[in-house]
């Protein structure tokens, strides 16, 4: 007796179909929730940034920032700076480097 090679039956097919399915909507399901993830982040440094970017007028007439960013450390308060600015233009929709 030969031994013929399997072939798939169409109960088989179905079960592949199906687990596909349910992994597409499952990766669906991810993909949605990091969108999320992601929108909400956005947001949250465009009010971060938007609220370091307010302006003020002082008595004398002078504008400054009334919001700042402060550190003991020179070292961490210029990265922190260069960071505030990548975050200014990616939110602005400019380079972020």
């Amino acid at each position: 007796m030969k031994d013929t090679p399997r072939t798939d039956t169409p109960r088989t097919d179905e079960r592949k179909a199906f687990f596909a399915l349910d992994t597409i909507r499952q990766l669906e399901r991810e993909l949605n929730a990091v969108t999320e993830q992601r929108d909400r982040l956005a947001d949250l440094v465009k009010q971060f940034i938007y609220i370091l970017d307010i302006t003020e007028e002082s008595d004398g007439g002078r504008l400054f920032h009334p919001t700042n960013i402060t550190s003991c450390r020179a070292g961490d308060l210029q990265k922190a700076g260069q960071l505030v600015e990548a975050l200014r233009r990616a939110v602005k929709g400019g380079a972020d480097e």
